[in-house]
């Protein structure tokens, strides 16, 4: 466990500031400091993400210099030069926060350093502790799986300019790769798929409320707002609204409420804008996010410390002072996870410091790894559960039992539509709700997209798709379509697999039923992503209305993987 080191800034009697080191041992040193003169241009340009060498060097120069003066930095040195992992927290008082709280303190270097102060090896991690504040409340009992929430929100009146969030759902699973099937569960919201809902704030809520989350990540856009003269500025967080054309501003306090009823103990806040969707948008939308870009994340960094600040047992938040270019997101988080599920189990803080490793050693400017302002309420925060290994059978059992209850109900649905009806249609809607639940069900895991082919007889296609990812030098299994009346003609290999250094061969095409064989070129194992495998091609007798089942059985992989069986229905009407 780290031991601290205090930074403690307070206003004095006057008309300057106090700020107060205390070493590990617990020894305070007051030491004397006007109010920081900071160029606010260059610290817009440092929000931005795109400031140069420069700007950088002149900021870390001014932050340095308040902060170290002539006496701190000798202090400082002596404590670090021990073997001892140490942790930085950084305390200022509430009369000082509106003033102080676009202080970088995270570019503070020490004299003739290689690196900053919050990357020197003896630093465990820098985070902000508001005033007042005392240590955490007592985190609920939690064992496997690690929940994580990502909620990607981009309105177009913004500039849709915020990234995917599925490469980053990818990045977590990958973190996690070789544990248990479920052992890491990633729900996201997001606009981004044909047909998807709008990430609105109840549909937020509903999420929330659905189960249990150990992680929330926000990819979305911020705001700062202030209602009267004398008061607070106010931080926000921008959901979409039901069309996705507008934005519905949702303040720091309704959100901390919202986890008050619905615990999370980790937010993270990723303030993530891809400059290649910007630069393709209309010059008046460049020139908005260009002025308002130091106001979005001033605002998420505002929530992220409001919700520290507030009655919410959340335990950790982190806003980012910085945009971050949707490459540099991708490192910090994937870091950040690959840290928190493998590396470090369960410590949030060696995660963080994990992504700004990363970000550093991709690049050192613009300064991105600084990006991330940490507010905390106590002790750090630590998942105890994930230092242990997870069950390794508990998911495949009850990913087993919802599949049953799933086509069960398929099955009802098949039944009815062969009635004799005039209209089908019902259940025809019945039989794609259930399609779209198995979906949800399989997860990453399936071999088959769960859908229906609507089709009169003769000719039919099916696409097999991959919905996750699988590392492996051989995929091997057999497709088969139900009923008599139903002959597979061919099995088509995607031109992707070509392209990704695997080979695709089938064979044995009998009545219905077919083999597949997917090999990686040299024979060893090689990222299978997700995306279409092969596409069925079948001929369809004159049985008419009828329901054909289509088949993956358990795919053998080498490496060994679980990847769970999937099916399709192609539905026949007159």
């Amino acid at each position: 466990m780290s031991r601290h080191l205090g930074l403690d800034i307070a206003p004095d009697d006057g008309t300057g500031i106090t700020l107060t080191y205390t070493d590990p041992a617990g020894t305070g040193t007051a030491l004397a400091r006007g109010f920081p003169v900071l160029d606010a241009a260059k610290l817009d340009d440092l929000r931005r993400g795109d400031s140069p060498a420069d700007t950088v060097d002149s900021l870390t120069n001014d932050v340095s210099s308040w902060i170290l003066g002539n006496e701190l930095a000798q202090l400082l040195s002596q404590a670090l030069g021990g073997n001892e992992r140490l942790r930085v927290l950084v305390r200022i008082d509430r009369k000082l926060l509106g003033t102080l709280s676009d202080l970088p303190v995270e570019l503070m270097t020490l004299p003739q350093a290689l690196q900053p102060m919050v990357l020197h090896p003896n630093v465990n991690s820098m985070v902000h502790v508001p005033p007042g504040l005392g240590t955490s409340p007592a985190p609920p009992v939690r064992d496997w799986p690690l929940r994580v929430l990502i909620v990607r929100s981009n309105p177009e009146d913004l500039g849709k300019a915020v990234p995917p969030a599925r490469p980053i759902r990818q990045e977590i699973l990958d973190a996690a790769s070789g544990m248990p099937e479920g052992a890491v569960q990633v729900e996201v919201l997001s606009s981004e798929d044909d047909g998807a809902e709008p990430v609105t704030w109840k549909r937020f809520r509903d999420t929330l409320a659905s189960q249990v989350f150990d992680v929330f990540v926000y990819l979305g856009h911020g705001d700062l707002q202030q209602a009267f003269a004398e008061t607070q500025p106010v931080g926000y967080l921008q959901f979409e609204s039901a069309d996705r054309k507008v934005h519905e501003s949702i303040d720091a306090r309704r959100i901390a409420a919202e986890l008050l009823q619905h615990p999370v103990r980790v937010v993270v806040l990723a303030g993530c804008l891809t400059a290649a969707q910007l630069a393709e948008a209309e010059q008046v939308t460049q020139d908005l996010v260009a002025t308002a870009l130091p106001q979005w994340l001033r605002g998420a960094q505002g929530v992220a410390q409001a919700i520290i600040d507030s009655e919410a047992p959340v335990e950790l938040a982190v806003g980012m002072r910085d945009r971050l270019e949707v490459g540099h997101a991708n490192v910090f988080l994937a870091a950040f996870f690959k840290s928190l599920i493998k590396t470090s189990p369960g410590d949030v803080e060696r995660a963080i410091r994990a992504g700004r490793d990363d970000l550093w050693g991709n690049a050192p400017v613009p300064p991105t790894w600084s990006s991330a302002v940490v507010f905390v309420k106590g002790s750090a925060p630590v998942f105890q559960f994930l230092s242990e290994p997870p069950p390794q059978a508990l998911f495949s059992a009850e990913k087993q039992g919802k599949l049953d209850s799933v086509r069960e109900l398929r099955r009802v649905a098949a039944k009815l539509f062969i009635e004799a009806l005039s209209d089908r249609t019902p259940f025809f809607d019945a039989l794609v709700a259930v399609a779209a639940q198995e979906k949800a069900v399989l997860g990453k895991d399936a071999m088959v997209r769960p859908r229906l082919v609507r089709s009169p007889t003769g000719a039919v296609e099916v696409e097999v798709e991959l919905l996750g990812f699988v590392k492996t030098g051989r995929l091997a299994g057999k497709v088969a379509i139900g009923g008599e009346s139903v002959s597979i003609d061919r099995l088509v290999a995607d031109p992707r697999l070509d392209a990704a250094g695997f080979t695709f061969l089938w064979g044995d095409v009998d009545a219905g039923k077919a083999r597949f064989l997917i090999e990686a070129g040299g024979g060893s194992p090689v990222k299978l992503t997700a995306g279409r495998l092969f596409t069925i091609r079948a001929t369809i007798g004159s049985i008419s209305p009828a329901i054909h089942e289509v088949v993956v059985t358990h795919a053998q992989s080498d490496t060994k993987a679980v990847v769970w069986s999937g099916m399709d229905l192609i539905a026949v009407v007159p």
